[in-house]
């Protein structure tokens, strides 16, 4: 089940940001047509296994509808855990890049002696007048991306609420967290770089889950497994992504 939640957070990060779902046979498209971007906007999935010649055609039906919206083809592809390894194999053996991607659950959090900061959650308002601060101070910035964004961002932290550390006054990181019916994800763990170093990212995630229903499930790299293991994660689920060009 945890894969299931693994994945479905996924689901739920491209949702929040304004994707809408389109099954093209095994796949699973996140269709975006406001903001006509890649990452977490348009994303493509395989479902379930099948014939490696069938699983093509249904990628193909799903890149060619992302192209007829004026959105890029994707480039890759995140298979579901629970694909068939011979799937796997077949895009191997037939010139396909892999790698994978490594999430980490917790179902009963190790408490740590952290208190040196308090978590806020912002309203909307305040968040975006912080978040368009620092989307116009990167130096590739572009007008009409922001205005995208000045739309879809609201939606995305009603569902994944941000949380704030202040330490000392100071806002120091931040964590955005969805809590659904089933599971949690934590989504985007940040501490800002002159505050590194100091604990604060465990601070963050420890005081963000403290009352969060169980389990909460986060993407990061295998490298991330000791820090999130000092509070109890696991890693606990890997899913293949194939490269499609």
């Amino acid at each position: 089940m945890i894969d299931e939640y693994c994945m479905q957070s996924e689901i739920l990060v491209s949702c929040a940001l304004g994707g809408r779902k389109e099954h093209f046979g095994s796949c699973l498209a996140l269709v975006n047509t406001r903001a006509r971007l890649l990452g977490d906007y348009n994303r493509l999935f395989v479902l379930s296994s099948g014939n490696w010649a069938s699983v093509l055609k249904d990628i193909d039906a799903a890149q060619t509808r992302f192209e007829s919206l004026g959105i890029p083809r994707v480039k890759v592809v995140e298979l579901f855990p629970s694909v068939d390894r011979s799937l796997i194999d077949a895009f191997a053996l037939n010139g396909y890049g892999l790698s994978e991607h490594t999430y980490f659950a917790l179902t009963k959090e190790t408490l740590l002696d952290l208190d040196r900061g308090d978590i806020q959650i912002p309203g909307v308002v305040a968040y975006m007048r912080w978040y368009e601060t620092g989307y116009r101070s990167y130096e590739d910035f572009d007008e009409s991306l922001w205005s995208q964004e000045a739309i879809l961002r609201p939606e995305y932290v009603k569902v994944f609420k941000p949380h704030w550390l202040f330490v000392d006054g100071t806002h120091v990181g931040y964590a955005c967290c969805a809590e659904t019916p089933e599971y949690t994800c934590v989504h985007d763990v940040n501490v800002f770089p002159s505050y590194r170093g100091n604990g604060y990212g465990l601070e963050i995630i420890s005081k963000t889950i403290r009352y969060k229903r169980r389990p909460v499930v986060l993407r990061a790299g295998e490298s991330m497994e000791r820090f999130y293991g000092k509070l109890g994660f696991k890693l606990s689920s890997r899913n293949t992504v194939v490269e499609m060009s």
